[in-house]
């Protein structure tokens, strides 16, 4: 999983870089299946590869795409420079691609690197197109409330507020509480006014 501290360049070329290794496995297990079924120095085995090297990297493409569509939600200048970059990490990638593709090429026979040729040229090509799709296409994503914006902050007020009411209810009510006053009845004449003689016996 990607950091929000990790750089868009950092983070795409991590991304192609990730995709070239797993392009070598994948490499790898053709060479051994067309090898087991005896096309291993046929044509089939060079087109395979670059199949495998095309899907790998336009799935980079992606998720490269879609950091960038996590960390931006307009079409500022921070934006741009993000498309440059992802731009960039593709030609990067691309200019690997030959060297990559030798290294498979050489066992399936020399003069089959020809075809992987115009293939690498075609997905370079189709990766840009799908980075200008994305370009022109691309929506910011709705703007985020102040709320959501500021969640932390928007609950501290909540229960600022919370308490206030809180305290101010309790004064009111107390304010508007009548008191009960208990009057004092005074002494007459040495007799406790709630006695009364009884009668006699």
């Amino acid at each position: 999983m990607a950091h929000k501290s990790e750089s868009i360049s950092a983070r795409a070329n991590r991304l192609f870089d990730a995709a070239g290794a797993t392009i070598r496995q994948d490499a790898q297990a053709i060479l051994a299946e067309h090898s087991a079924n005896g096309r291993l120095r046929s044509g089939a085995t060079i087109i395979r590869v670059t199949e495998a090297f095309a899907e790998r990297s336009r799935e980079a493409l992606s998720e490269a795409l879609a950091s960038v569509a996590g960390r931006v939600d307009h079409r500022g200048r921070k934006w741009r420079s993000m498309m440059a970059v992802v731009d960039k990490a593709i030609d990067r990638h691309m200019d690997a691609a030959p060297q990559v593709i030798a290294e498979f090429t050489r066992v399936a026979g020399a003069n089959h690197e020809a075809l992987a040729a115009p293939a690498l040229a075609n997905l370079r090509a189709d990766l840009h197109a799908r980075l200008a799709d994305y370009r022109e296409g691309w929506t910011a994503p709705k703007a985020k409330t102040w709320r959501e914006r500021n969640a932390i902050f928007y609950a501290l007020l909540l229960l600022i507020a919370g308490a206030a009411v809180s305290e101010g209810a309790k004064w009111l009510f107390e304010k508007q509480e009548p008191k009960t006053v208990v009057p004092q009845q005074k002494p007459t004449n040495g007799v406790r006014p709630n006695h009364s003689p009884g009668p006699s016996k």
